[in-house]
């Protein structure tokens, strides 16, 4: 049996609080093994944590904790669990890493101050889950094919088939505020593509987000009435707009959101 947190829901902001789009972490305070931990958090979550630059840590306890960060062996770079990417951020403590042998390839934060430390995989320390509703997927597809990939990820009553009209978990993202979008950007940037695809989609007069028909009225004055003759949305990775918009048979990366 999945043992119940013993303290809180613990969130991850994207700059400022409210995201639609944020990522939730769960604490557990039962000690295991990286390992261990990782393939708790594999089953009953998506992966042991990964933090990001421009992510603010909004818990604070005195453990330390398990994090998804680790590496192989003493010489090769370090990367995250969830993906395996190589870490572009780190917040070492003083110090820190300095084991050089193979055996302290793993990284715990310490809570009262999120710093982080290098030790043995095979320690047991308390841990830390989380839940991703945002992913990239790294993939050229044009908009449809994406919206299609999208909703084959997973169907939202598992004991019926995926359906691509009623029966799917995952949808294109709808970036509907300027916190999912700082957020999403942080994702984007990890394309390789300038822009990536959301879930906006101007169809019959009318842009709405595909995920529940929410019309958008609020569009730039060259957006209305069809002006442009790009109809599908996607997000800049360095750019400040609300939205913009592409031709949607482009192949870019693009953002597929869980619903709750």
């Amino acid at each position: 049996m999945m043992r119940k947190p013993s303290v809180l829901l613990l969130l991850l902001f994207a700059a400022v609080c409210g995201s639609a789009l944020r990522r939730s972490f769960k604490y557990y305070d039962e000690p295991k093994t990286w390992r261990e931990a990782q393939a708790f958090c594999r089953e009953h979550h998506s992966d042991l944590a990964t933090i990001r630059a421009g992510e603010e840590v909004k818990a604070s306890f005195g453990h330390h904790v398990w994090i998804g960060l680790y590496k192989e062996t003493s010489h090769s770079e370090w990367k995250w669990s969830e993906t395996d990417d190589i870490a572009n951020f780190t917040n070492w403590a003083v110090g820190q890493p300095n084991r050089k042998d193979d055996d302290g390839n793993c990284v715990v934060i310490y809570m009262n101050t999120h710093e982080w430390y290098d030790v043995q995989c095979i320690s047991k320390f308390r841990f830390w889950c989380y839940d991703e509703t945002l992913v990239l997927v790294k993939e050229r597809k044009t908009w449809d094919q994406a919206l299609r990939h999208c909703r084959l990820l997973e169907a939202e009553n598992p004991k019926e088939p995926v359906d691509l009209a009623y029966n799917y978990r995952y949808d294109l993202a709808s970036v509907r505020t300027e916190d999912d979008r700082a957020y999403a950007r942080l994702r984007a940037a990890e394309a390789s593509t300038d822009q990536v695809w959301t879930g906006l989609r101007f169809l019959a007069g009318q842009w709405f987000w595909t995920g529940d028909r929410e019309v958008v009225r609020d569009v730039d004055e060259e957006m209305q009435c069809g002006r442009t003759q790009s109809f599908c949305g996607v997000l800049g990775n360095s750019s400040t707009k609300r939205y913009e918009t592409e031709d949607c048979s482009k192949k870019l990366h693009f953002l597929c959101y869980r619903k709750p």
